[in-house]
């Protein structure tokens, strides 16, 4: 193996982003998932509702450029509340480290 290839970003499985997710809240529902040859790069998941109308989306970008063009600079969690279907507010709650491959929250 090469100096690139012991240096490369692991990419997460499909169980271990949903498992990072689950941490956060039990009982998501994934809304979409796009998958391309290298695995998952995005997935999008919905948490039961805390209060009426209010509920979190969840949504996992892998790095690097997808098909149809977008892309994304690091391998990130991101949490959007909502309130009756509008989003109040969204942040990065976890990054991917490429140097040790194990997640840090934001």
């Amino acid at each position: 193996m090469n100096q690139f290839e012991q240096s490369r970003e692991r990419i997460p499985t499909r169980e271990e982003v949903l498992d990072l997710i689950r941490r956060r809240a039990e009982g998501c529902t994934v809304l979409d998932e796009r998958r391309d040859e290298r695995g998952v790069y995005y997935l999008e998941a919905k948490s039961p509702e805390t209060r009426p109308g209010e509920y979190t989306v969840y949504v996992y970008l892998r790095k690097g450029t997808y098909p149809g063009g977008s892309s994304s600079l690091t391998t990130r969690l991101m949490a959007e509340e909502y309130t009756h279907g509008d989003v109040d507010s969204g942040d990065d709650i976890a990054e991917l480290d490429p140097a040790t491959n194990e997640w840090v929250n934001k």
